[in-house]
């Protein structure tokens, strides 16, 4: 099969563009050993340089480029992951997914940047950018109280950012997980295990207690989160609090699979072969 392999545009891999890249290419090279034939883009060059390839495997966030996207899967090139879930896992949307599916805690916030503050309550709060996803460690910061909440805001407005997502700080250890949907493939870890960080947010959970946890039923809280998302390459963050529950505070497509690359682009081949190679329909 041939098969259109785009990579991540730098802007979009803040503090992880060598893991990104790094994983990308473990899964260009492993695709080829399985006998397709790859052709490697940079998100840059993809919209001018396209070939026609029938199956597409991106890393893609560039607006233009998930435009072009979503054409050619209109005409029946398979495209992993779907532009939809790039779509989904922009923060408001996937927030309001996610609320409706009863996956996030109802005190979870979309708020304007603007609006008045006062029904917000006064305790520890995650202030994360609404539009997009995250480009720099401004982007996503712990309050603890109220009082701090205008300054954010104001910083954040200043930076022509329109709304933002409001979370209740959980306590408890921060999971990091990976997985691909319709595989075999899932991994759970600590991140302080590895050293894994991308803006050091995860200080606020400080050391692992290593509180006991099914991981089965994370397992499964994630892959229901993956398809109500469309995801089909994904990971995220979860923390597990003090009795023991799983709580997703961050969904991702296509990250980096640091601890994993090998596992991971191997579970992804597996998709491509059952997946897209029987249901191809471009150009029909």
């Amino acid at each position: 099969m041939r098969i259109a392999a785009i990579r991540r545009s730098p802007e979009f891999s803040p503090n992880s563009e060598a893991n990104d890249a790094a994983v990308f290419s473990e899964l260009v090279e492993q695709l080829r050993a399985s006998g397709h034939e790859v052709t490697d883009y940079s998100e840059a060059g993809f919209g001018t340089k396209y070939s026609d390839e029938p199956v597409v495997v991106h890393m893609a966030r560039r607006a233009e480029t998930l435009h072009r996207l979503r054409e050619l899967e209109a005409a029946g090139c398979f495209v992993l992951n779907s532009p939809l879930a790039i779509d989904n896992c922009g923060r408001v949307p996937m927030t309001r997914l996610l609320l409706e599916a009863g996956i996030l805690t109802s005190e979870t916030i979309i708020h304007s940047i603007g609006d008045e503050i006062a029904g917000i309550p006064d305790s520890k709060i995650w202030v994360k950018r609404g539009e997009g996803h995250s480009m720099c460690r401004a982007d996503v910061c712990l309050i603890h109280n109220k009082a701090q909440l205008s300054g954010v805001l104001s910083e954040m407005a200043v930076r022509g950012i329109a709304s933002v997502v409001l979370s209740p700080h959980i306590e408890g250890d921060l999971v990091k997980f990976y997985g691909v949907s319709d595989t075999g493939f899932f991994h759970w870890f600590y991140p302080d295990s590895c050293n894994h960080s991308k803006f050091g947010l995860e200080a606020a959970n400080g050391a692992v207690r290593g509180i006991p946890f099914a991981a089965k039923k994370l397992e499964e809280l994630c892959r229901r989160v993956a398809d109500i998302l469309h995801l089909s390459i994904w990971g995220g963050d979860a923390i597990v609090s003090a009795d023991g529950g799983t709580h997703i505070i961050d969904f991702n497509d296509f990250p980096s699979f640091r601890p994993c690359r090998e596992e991971a682009a191997s579970g992804i081949v597996s998709l491509v072969n059952k997946t897209c190679c029987n249901t191809i329909n471009y150009g029909k």
